[in-house]
């Protein structure tokens, strides 16, 4: 009779998270809220653990006659992986209205009794001692397959270790090679042949018909008579390299070769619950399964001379090109009528490639006068179809086409650069004060890396990220250019070392002082795509996109809070993109070394 008709909120229970202390649209977790595990927290969303181990066998000779040094030999290695992944937070979210007497193990837990990697088991102890029909174990597995988002093979869905079956067993993954190789010394003339041949089995599953999968909704299943085992391959690869003089100071040389290698196989290892989930088609899957994947295949070429000024100096400059294809990735596969509860899905197939092609400068001077340096310098350009596996996830998802364009890489460096010096005094030169004295300079500098000119609407972020453009979820991003033609500001860092040798009680001890970024240049390494630059993301100086936010939230003191928290020192670019807009700031370390 005494509530107030015009106050509304939230229906919570004792199993949902509190909710986040909200100031002006900023959310802060209440202390003891379960929250991600990345986010410094003692309590996490999920639970994941994983099992990889592997037997190895190798062996290699050598054989040395007149003018060969032949070299043969062999690798193999056949692993055992499991993992096991739930989400803490899906289980929770359902268990209190379905099952409240297993509500109980996480009073417990948010009450710091138990850990999150006890919650399973206390849970499995629960459901086993309940009748039929009020959460016993075979009804909280169900459960456990359709709401916790699991993902898990060599296990059973309660995390028990478990050979299984199909695509619940664990995977064995083999990988082999054999090689032989021949150095040649002909008179001047020094040649390298080899050829190598590696083997791949990534031992995983892939959809008969791709368009035709058949999952079982009820139970969050895929049936097994849809998929086979993903094809094995066997890749030759030539290696071949020589040098020769054509003068007494000069020396040519040539090298040609391939190499394979398998993209990362954790895509390529999804559990039946997991790729259930990812052909319900109710979710956006950014990092979905890999089907059948091929090898990386890289092509390298080298063509270049080194000169030798002086018994001390030295240049060398080599031009090279380097061809990669087959990179991972997304694509979207649509379904025919034949499939059975599945929708159209993502997955990651071999698609894109690179070119990298360039000149590298290397100046040698060996110590003269207690001094000896090096200059590197390298002249490139890296170009291809996808800088990473997400590149054409706003095609997929907007019907549009996957990138075919061949443009700069999103980690293209034109230009690249180093110069080292080191000047010393040698034991018992200079006296006691500089005898064992050394410092050395590093200088690094780069001409910065391409990015893209964006916008794009807010999509799904909250006002705490405003207008941040999510490089893991591309969705609602438009370039306003073409792909990469915009590059980041150069950046410079110069270290200092500085270190001195001494004997200490009988041991060899040197003490030294390392300085990391000696003028604390602030380098910048990203920007915010909206505006190239690093101070304004481009959301509160845009009022057709933040006028509402603002408004809704505070209005000045929304803005000087986002301007604090988001602009200055970051945040939203740190939780959406993983790293930050700036490098390191100068660091000092000091230390002693003590050797025998």
């Amino acid at each position: 009779a005494n509530a107030n008709a015009d106050w509304a909120g939230a229906y919570t229970n004792k199993s949902t998270n509190p909710n986040p202390y909200d100031l002006n649209g900023f959310p802060f977790n209440r202390p003891g809220t379960p929250t991600s595990a990345g986010s410094g927290t003692d309590r996490a969303s999920s639970y994941i653990k994983e099992d990889d181990t592997y037997w190895g066998l190798g062996a290699s000779v050598t054989k040395q006659t007149d003018i060969h040094e032949i070299k043969a030999g062999f690798d193999f290695q056949k692993w055992t992986t499991r993992r096991f992944g739930i989400t803490l937070n899906s289980i929770r979210s359902g268990i209190a209205n379905t099952y409240p007497h297993l509500d109980a193990v996480y009073d417990r837990y948010y009450a710091g009794q138990i850990s999150e990697g006890q919650i399973l088991n206390e849970l499995i102890a629960a459901a086993e001692a309940a009748p039929a029909g009020t959460g016993n174990l075979a009804e909280f597995e169900a459960f456990l397959r359709n709401t916790s988002r699991a993902d898990y093979f060599g296990y059973d869905v309660f995390g028990r270790e478990d050979d299984g079956s199909g695509l619940e067993a664990p995977r064995h993954p083999t990988m082999g090679a054999a090689y032989v190789q021949d150095k040649i010394e002909y008179n001047d003339l020094i040649v390298n042949a080899g050829l190598r041949i590696d083997y791949f089995d990534v031992d995983s599953w892939r959809f008969k018909d791709p368009e035709s999968p058949i999952r079982n909704a009820t139970d969050f299943t895929i049936d097994l008579a849809s998929m086979t085992k993903t094809r094995t391959f066997t890749e030759i690869s030539p290696r071949l390299g020589f040098s020769f003089p054509v003068s007494d100071r000069t020396v040519f040389h040539v090298q040609y070769g391939r190499f394979s290698q398998m993209p990362a196989l954790r895509s390529s290892h999804t559990g039946g619950a997991r790729l259930a989930l990812e052909l319900g088609g109710q979710n956006f899957i950014s990092n979905p399964s890999a089907f059948d994947i091929e090898p990386m295949r890289t092509t390298q070429y080298e063509l270049g001379f080194e000169q030798q000024f002086s018994d001390v100096a030295s240049f060398d400059i080599t031009g090279f090109y380097r061809d990669v294809k087959g990179q991972i990735q997304i694509a979207r596969q649509d379904i025919a009528s034949t499939a059975q509860n599945a929708n159209a899905y993502n997955y990651f197939q071999n698609g894109d490639f690179a070119t990298t092609k360039g000149v590298e400068f290397v100046f040698k001077l060996r110590r003269t006068n207690r001094l000896r340096s090096e200059l590197y310098y390298t002249l490139s350009d890296a170009r291809g179809s996808g800088s990473t596996t997400a590149s054409g996830v706003s095609g997929i998802e907007n019907d549009s086409n996957l990138p075919t364009i061949i443009s700069p890489l999103d980690f293209n460096e034109t230009h690249r650069g180093s110069l080292y010096l080191d000047y010393r005094f040698a034991e018992n030169d200079g006296g006691p004060i500089f005898s064992e004295l050394g410092a050395n300079l590093l200088l690094r500098f780069t001409s910065g890396h391409n990015f893209t000119f964006s916008d794009g609407s807010l999509g799904q972020t909250g006002p705490e990220d405003g207008g941040i453009l999510n490089s893991s979820d591309p969705r609602n991003r438009k370039p306003l250019e073409s792909v990469n033609r915009s590059t980041t500001p150069w950046t410079f860092q110069v270290d200092l070392r500085i270190d001195k040798g001494f004997n200490l009680m009988g041991l060899e001890a040197k003490a030294y002082s390392y300085i990391e970024n000696l003028f604390n240049r602030r380098n910048v390494l990203n920007v915010y795509q909206r505006t190239g630059s690093t101070t304004d993301d481009g959301f509160l100086t845009n009022p057709s996109l933040s006028s509402e936010i603002v408004q809704a939230s505070g209005g000045l003191t929304y803005q000087q809070l986002y301007q604090a928290i988001n602009l200055a020192n970051r945040q939203s670019y740190w939780t959406n993109e993983g790293g930050d807009l700036y490098d390191e700031p100068r660091q000092i370390r000091f230390g002693i070394r003590l050797g025998i």
